[in-house]
């Protein structure tokens, strides 16, 4: 089926499978499964029990969606996808696996600021385990892999992360930041940062930046 866009507000329980989607939006609801579609962009607001897994941008098979979003929700899946960035906020009982996300060689994108593979902020008991991150290039962003911020009980494992680059930026594999930052593994990560030194300036680059909490 080819569908423009997709919202759920409020429904129980709901599944979207195998659809062409520009977008989906999913608001206040339960049981709900995003699965094997073609897809633009997921948002997720105030969600439980949501599964999301093996969706991509296109029909072929190297595609990928754009943004997948998940704030305020609990018990939630995100596996198998093909999306250039997994972004949650206030969460509660995550699992973030076997994803690939890229976003290498992007020219929709220049210049400045923060870009990020998955980032977690104020959220807890969070898996990312096994997902594959390529972030290189992107211009002179600073490049976050996997970052965490102000959360707790969060499993960073065994994943595939490359933030280098071509041009001088200070970028980081794995970054743990906030004061209220607890009990945060980091295990098995396989990381590639560097760069290429073109126009100038000096940048610093970790595979693993920790700056603050109990970790």
């Amino acid at each position: 089926n080819i569908v423009g866009n997709v919202r759920i507000d409020r429904g129980y329980p709901v599944s979207v499978q195998r659809n062409q989607i520009s977008s989906v939006a999913v608001t206040g609801s339960a049981s709900v499964g995003v699965l094997n579609n073609f897809i633009g962009n997921l948002s997720v607001e105030g969600g439980k029990d949501i599964v999301v897994e093996n969706n991509r941008g296109a029909f072929d098979t190297t595609s990928f969606a754009s943004e997948f979003t998940v704030n305020n929700s609990k018990n939630v899946s995100v596996n198998n996808n093909r999306a250039k960035s997994l972004l949650f906020t206030r969460d509660t009982l995550m699992n973030v696996s076997s994803n690939t996300i890229n976003r290498s060689n992007d020219y929709n994108i220049c210049c400045g600021g923060e870009f990020f593979g998955v980032y977690l902020n104020e959220s807890r008991s969070v898996n990312v385990l096994q997902n594959k991150i390529d972030l290189n290039w992107s211009f002179e962003y600073s490049l976050r892999g996997v970052s965490v911020r102000s959360s707790s009980a969060v499993n960073v494992n065994d994943n595939i992360i490359d933030v280098s680059t071509d041009y001088y930026s200070d970028n980081q594999g794995v970054q743990v930041l906030g004061t209220t930052s607890r009990n945060i593994s980091v295990r098995g990560n396989s990381i590639l940062n560097g760069y290429t030194y073109y126009g100038g300036g000096n940048a610093t680059q970790y595979g693993v930046y920790i700056d603050g909490g109990d970790t």
